[in-house]
Order: structure tokens, then C-alpha cells, then sequence
């Protein structure tokens, strides 16, 4: 009885030794190359599960690691875990072949890479104060030669990622927030795989803003201004800065600097448009500009010149006359007319009654009339021939004789008079106006 079951026993093993088959090893992640650190799992699968009782890793053919689990995790992998892995389990009765073999290859993550500013980071009086709004090269330096690409980083968040060869990278970073912490790091292709350096040193930027804006005025403070008034533009700055300087620009195109903290500019005769300002304050030996003044406008114009009269007719005659008198400018808005009229005498001496009318038109439609009245006790006396042929130049005592040319006299006084109240009263509206 028991020499058959020996027997038995013994059929049964050489069957089932022909009938195993070698375990499957397999890896995850499966990496071409492991860096340092990273973990990694080794599983070794078999056919028939039922008749598992220990596996056994290997690495370089030598017993590794002995256990009733199939998996076998490496949480952290050193450059010593480099090397070739196999499995093969048993049941206490047969161990199955060897399986197939995977490669372990472990190396260290390629070293941190170096950064730069340019402008400088550090001036010789100590950290530079960089100013929002400005460009700064970022300088991405590798302590290898077979970069393959680069990313920049602000306060932890990735800003830019470019293609990268030998072993400096640059980035054009726009600076638009008060605080800013800069890093960088590269890659490199291993065994076909993308290593990723460690991550560089942050360079942390001091920002400030722009100084406000100055004020700007002008003085005399006119809305226009003749073509040779003189004007001056006045720039003041904050008191709580320290000015080195003022530019003065016009049309957006700088006209004037100068280095006094408080200073003016004379607007040139005729010159006339848009006008702006800036100042600026030195820190760490940089000039730093504010940021500009509103726009302040210089408008000229060409005045009204004066009156100019004439007379039509240019001459008395001996009958009842009309003579009227044009009182205009050059450019014709106005116009005062003087009419005299009477009825003279063949003696040409004065009328008994003399009127005069002024009549200024300025807009077709619109005229207004000034009249001046003689002197009622003008009077005049026509004496009669002497037997001898002589005339008589006596006259009553009282009576006044004026001769006609004094009455033109009179009357182109008095036109005179008209057009300068005329051009005092235009010049005192278009004043008002203006203000």
C-alpha cells in the first residue's frame, strides 16, 4: 500500500514538473531610466495562483528578496538598486524556472541650475529696485552641456517653457506685480526619457512703482493767447519726493530738460499745442521717471488790428451835401459810417444847424447809431458889398463866422472818437470771452 502510493506520488510529480512554466516579471512605472529617490514596483505573475507559496527576486542573479507576495515595491530607489531583476517561486515541493530578466537603471537628478538678471540683481550699494512695467532678462544657466530645454517659474507658477541647446537659456520677463520670486530649472533626454534638473535658487525682485504725476499749469491762465504773449509753463512735483530733475514734452516729444527740482519753461513766441511733464529721483544711482502730467494746451491767435477811416466825397461842395466816413478793420467785421448834411451857404460859412450820425454795423442785420447835435447858437451872417467893389469883413459883435473846413476837422474828430470807444469795447468783449 504504501509503496504504491510512493509510486503514485512520484507520477504525479513528473507530470507536474513538465507542466510549469517560468513566472512573468514586469515593473511600474516602466521607465527606460529611474531617478534617484523615485519609487518603482516589481510584479512576478504566474500561471496558476493556486499553488503559490514564496517568490524569490533577484538582482544580478543573487537572492534579493524572499516573500509570500508576488509585488515587491522599492519606494525610494538608490543608484544601488541599478542592475538586473528575476523571480521564480515554489510551492515546497517544486520551484518553477527563472523569469525573464528587466533592467533597474538608477541615476541622480541633474543639478540645479543658476540664475541671472540683467540689469544686475546686486549693485554696489546693495539689492536693485526694479520698477513695474520694465523688461528683465531672466539668464537660465546649466551646469551641463546637453540642456535640452528650459522653464521659468514666478512665485511657484510656470511662465514660460522654451526648447533650450547648450548651456544658457534667456527669458524676457515683463515686471507687473509688486512681488516677485523667480526660479528656473531644465531638462535633458536620458535613454529616452525627459530628466528634469532640480529646481534653482530663487531670486526675489524688489518693485516699486512709478512716482505720481507732477501738476502742470500756466501762467498767465488764458484760454488763447495772443502770438506774442508771453507764457510760461510751471511743472511742480510732489513735496514728499526728492526731485533731481523735470522734462518738459510737447506733442509726446521732449523739448526741455533741465536738473533743478522747481523750475518753469517759457513757451516760445508763436509756439503753440499740447503740452506735458515728468520728473524724475535717483535711487541706487537709477533715474526713475514718474509718470507724466496731464496735457495742459497753449492756444494763439492772431488779434483784430486797428481802425483805418476814409471820406466819400473827399471834398466839400458849395450846395446841401451828404458826406459819409468808413471806419473798418482788416478784415472787414466792422464798419462806421459818419454823415454829415446841412445846407450851405455860397459863402461857405457854417449852417445854423449841423447833425452828425455814426453807424457801426459788426454783423449784417445789426447796427446800432450814435448822434451828436451842434451847438444851437452857431450862426452865421452874410454882409453885404461895399460901393467901393470890397467886402466887408466886420461882423456884429456876437456873431461868429466859421469857415467850412473846421466842420470837416470836427466831424473827423469825432470819428476818431467812435472807433476808439469802438476798438476799446471790442477788445474788452473778446477779453471776457477769453475768460
Amino acid at each position: 500500500m504504501s509503496s504504491g502510493v510512493a509510486r503514485l506520488l512520484i507520477r504525479l510529480a513528473i507530470v507536474r514538473a513538465g507542466t510549469i512554466s517560468a513566472p512573468i516579471l514586469t515593473k511600474t512605472p516602466d521607465y527606460p531610466v529611474y531617478l534617484t529617490g523615485e519609487a518603482v514596483t516589481l510584479d512576478c505573475t504566474v500561471d496558476d495562483p493556486r499553488h503559490h507559496n514564496q517568490f524569490t527576486f533577484f538582482q544580478n542573479n543573487a537572492n534579493h528578496l524572499s516573500q509570500r507576495s508576488s509585488t515587491y515595491h522599492i519606494h525610494s530607489l538608490q543608484e544601488m538598486a541599478t542592475g538586473k531583476y528575476t523571480c521564480q517561486y515554489t510551492d515546497g515541493i517544486f520551484t518553477t524556472p527563472m523569469s525573464n530578466s528587466i533592467i533597474l537603471y538608477v541615476i541622480d537628478r541633474p543639478l540645479a541650475p543658476k540664475i541671472f538678471l540683467r540689469p544686475s540683481l546686486n549693485t554696489g550699494s546693495g539689492e536693485r529696485w526694479y520698477i513695474q512695467g520694465e523688461t528683465v532678462t531672466v539668464i537660465c544657466t546649466s551646469p551641463e552641456l546637453n540642456m535640452k530645454g528650459v522653464q521659468y517659474y514666478i512665485n511657484g507658477e510656470v511662465i514660460h517653457t522654451a526648447n533650450a541647446t547648450g548651456r544658457e537659456a534667456t527669458y524676457q520677463m515683463l515686471i507687473s506685480s509688486r512681488k516677485l520670486s523667480v526660479t528656473c530649472m531644465y531638462w535633458r533626454m536620458e535613454l529616452g526619457r525627459q530628466i528634469e534638473s532640480l529646481m534653482s535658487d530663487p531670486v526675489t525682485l524688489k518693485i516699486m512703482d512709478y512716482p505720481p504725476s507732477p501738476s502742470i499749469s500756466r501762467r498767465p491762465s488764458h484760454s488763447v493767447y495772443t502770438m506774442d504773449e508771453p507764457i510760461i509753463v510751471m511743472c511742480t512735483p510732489p513735496q514728499s519726493y526728492t526731485v533731481k530733475g523735470i522734462r518738459y514734452y510737447k506733442e509726446e516729444k521732449e523739448i526741455y530738460v533741465t536738473n533743478a527740482p522747481q523750475t518753469s519753461y517759457r513757451v516760445p513766441r508763436n509756439a503753440s499745442g499740447n503740452y506735458t511733464c515728468g520728473y524724475w529721483i535717483e535711487i541706487e544711482g537709477r533715474q526713475i521717471l514718474s509718470y507724466l502730467s496731464q496735457n495742459i494746451n497753449v492756444r494763439r491767435i492772431v488779434p483784430a488790428s486797428g481802425f483805418s477811416t476814409s471820406l466819400n466825397p473827399a471834398q466839400f461842395v458849395e450846395s446841401d451835401i451828404s458826406q459819409s466816413s468808413a471806419c473798418s478793420t482788416p478784415a472787414g467785421p466792422l464798419i462806421a459810417t459818419l454823415t454829415t448834411s446841412g445846407v450851405l451857404p455860397p459863402s461857405f460859412t457854417a449852417p445854423s444847424t449841423s447833425r452828425t450820425t455814426a453807424r457801426l454795423q459788426s454783423t449784417p442785420g445789426t447796427q446800432s447809431t450814435a448822434t451828436s447835435q451842434a451847438p444851437s447858437t452857431f450862426r452865421t451872417t452874410s454882409h453885404p458889398q461895399s460901393t467901393t467893389g470890397t467886402q466887408s469883413s466886420a461882423s456884429p459883435k456876437g456873431d461868429i463866422t466859421i469857415p467850412l473846413w473846421s466842420y470837416g476837422i470836427g466831424g473827423g474828430l469825432i470819428l476818431i472818437l467812435i472807433c476808439v470807444v469802438i476798438l476799446l469795447r471790442t477788445h474788452a468783449c473778446c477779453r471776457v470771452d477769453k475768460q
